[in-house]
């Protein structure tokens, strides 16, 4: 049986010592984290390959043999991270300070825990020389946080034939646990993904002096687009990962959540089933539906001057398969003004199909996950965030 105790603390220090690495992107720099896992590969003799799509901006391969008689499994992970304001830390957050048995500082979750959960696996592997069917392969990323062009989209585009692989194992799945009973209520594995895309409004009007208002006055024009679309709800669009992700999560839930999630596609219960979930968890929301959150509002030059100009970003996240000109149309029927400007590019990450619930890995990870927590359910997810696999679901 593995030591657990220690294997712990080795997570930790790997953690620790990643979360220290400032990675955040941009610039991203993720050399320096990548020269930091070399070494650890290095002691046990671990062969990798480090590629960068240009100066500083690389990425790691790694691979354990295994007898080739099935074809690889990849563990994926990113070493890039956010930026911070770290006026509003507690702690420093890259100093990955433990207190009371939590890491705090950048990239603790997002994604330098399951990269060093990643990597422990492969030394581990490699340590016990366990036998392998299939080659075990690590490949841990650049740039994920700004879309993936510097990272897996270069390795995809320009280095498949080294991080090809039967199944991949990426960040993206969620384990919530019940706050009443401390125990997990549901494993979800994900399976597909949102599509996340920005879209601009741009306002216009006549620019003055602050002094005389202006009946066309931008940001006016602008805030009333965005009271109607903080007003709007995206209809409810079920597909097979989140029809299964309700039914399954229905089964641990109680009433009236249980009704709720029962009951969102019904034809007069529906939505006011959706908005009761929405509002208690809004992540459920997002699940059902395409979602809009502005991010940035940007106008004006001086405080007596009336700008020309007012634009908001929002940052949309579209259902698999939605087409995104169709929901274009929705929003300027939304907004009901046709002299502001929709603006946008096609989205940085492709559409990509669902994973199979089917697979031997899917099986393998739900029953892992009955094991360790036989009260909860486990169902396909579908991550309301980006992540690398879609650019590997697209292959």
């Amino acid at each position: 049986m593995p030591d657990y105790k220690e294997l712990t603390k080795e997570a930790t220090g790997i953690l620790t010592d990643l979360i220290k690495i400032n990675t955040v992107n941009p610039p991203g720099n993720e050399i320096e984290a990548v020269k930091y896992v070399a070494k650890l590969l290095d002691r046990e003799k671990i062969t990798y390959e480090i590629i960068e799509s240009e100066s500083g901006r690389a990425s790691i391969i790694a691979r354990v043999k295994g007898n080739g008689s099935k074809k690889p499994v990849m563990m994926m992970a990113h070493l890039d991270v956010v930026g911070v304001e770290p006026e509003k830390w507690k702690f420093d957050p890259f100093s990955a300070t433990i207190k009371d048995d939590y890491i705090y500082g950048r990239g603790a979750i997002d994604d330098k825990g399951m990269a060093a959960c990643e990597l422990l696996i492969m030394l581990e592997m490699q340590r016990k020389n366990v036998p392998l069917k299939r080659d075990l392969i690590l490949t841990l990323c650049a740039d994920e946080e700004a879309g993936g062009s510097k990272g897996i989209e270069f390795l995809v585009n320009k280095h498949l034939d080294k991080i090809k692989a039967e199944f991949v194992i990426n960040e993206g799945g969620r384990i919530i646990v019940n706050e009443q009973t401390k125990k997990v209520g549901f494993v979800g594995i994900q399976n597909t993904e949102k599509v996340p895309v920005n879209i601009k409004l741009v306002a216009k009007g006549t620019p003055g002096h602050a002094s005389v208002p202006l009946p066309d006055n931008c940001i006016f024009k602008l805030s009333k687009a965005q009271a109607r679309l903080a007003d709007w709800q995206p209809p409810v669009k079920l597909n097979e990962t989140t029809r299964a992700f309700f039914k399954g999560l229905s089964r641990s839930a109680t009433f009236p959540e249980s009704f709720y999630m029962e009951n969102l596609e019904h034809p007069e219960l529906g939505a006011f089933c959706a908005a009761q979930l929405t509002k208690k968890e809004p992540i459920l929301g997002s699940t059902m539906r395409n979602s809009v959150s502005p991010t940035i509002l940007k106008s004006g030059i001086r405080s007596n001057v009336i700008p020309s100009e007012a634009e908001v970003n929002l940052n949309v996240r579209l259902l698999p398969e939605e087409k995104l000109e169709d929901f274009i149309q929705q929003l300027r029927e939304v907004i009901k003004d046709t002299s502001i400007e929709i603006v946008y590019n096609k989205p940085e990450h492709p559409d990509s199909p669902t994973s199979p619930v089917e697979s031997e890995l899917f099986r393998a990870m739900a029953k892992v996950g009955q094991e360790l927590w036989p009260e909860a359910v486990t169902v396909p997810f579908m991550s309301t965030g980006a992540t690398d696999a879609a650019y590997l679901r697209a292959k």
